[in-house]
């Protein structure tokens, strides 16, 4: 080893070792203020987070909702004509069951324009009560009579 990669090595063991000297570590103000600070940083992200997780649950139901209610318009499209008011009777509620909607959910079948109207207007409504509030969605059809 030359003399200048020597001196070098020594300069450098004698960085570190004033490095290893000279620290001292944090003073307890200064570990206050950074969970302080820390303490600030995750609230925002921590609010975020159960507003999203809020959300999804809203989107989970309003899901759930929409294919309850295709599947109920389905069925009334599947009946003959004829039957239909007699079989969903107007603005009747029934309870949806076999779905993640929360309990108490229901589906009513209206018909805006009379059960006599041809074309028959038919809206199917599933609505459900979510964090003290009444959701809803909503599909409208229109079948005209063959006869």
């Amino acid at each position: 080893m030359n003399v200048q990669s020597q001196s070098i090595t020594r300069r450098k063991f004698n960085f570190i070792k004033q490095l290893k000297c000279n620290q001292r570590g944090f003073t307890f103000v200064e570990v206050i203020v950074a969970l302080g600070l820390l303490l600030i940083a995750s609230t925002g992200t921590f609010g975020v987070f159960f507003f999203a997780l809020q959300n999804a649950g809203t989107a989970k139901h309003t899901t759930a909702a929409t294919y309850s209610a295709k599947w109920q318009m389905e069925t009334i499209k599947n009946t003959t004509f004829e039957y239909i008011t007699a079989l969903f009777p107007d603005g009747v509620p029934s309870e949806v069951q076999g779905t993640s909607l929360p309990a108490g959910a229901t589906w009513t079948v209206t018909y805006p324009d009379g059960t006599g109207a041809n074309p028959l207007t038919i809206t199917v409504t599933v609505s459900w009560v979510e964090r003290n509030m009444t959701k809803s969605v909503q599909l409208t059809t229109q079948m005209i009579s063959s006869s």
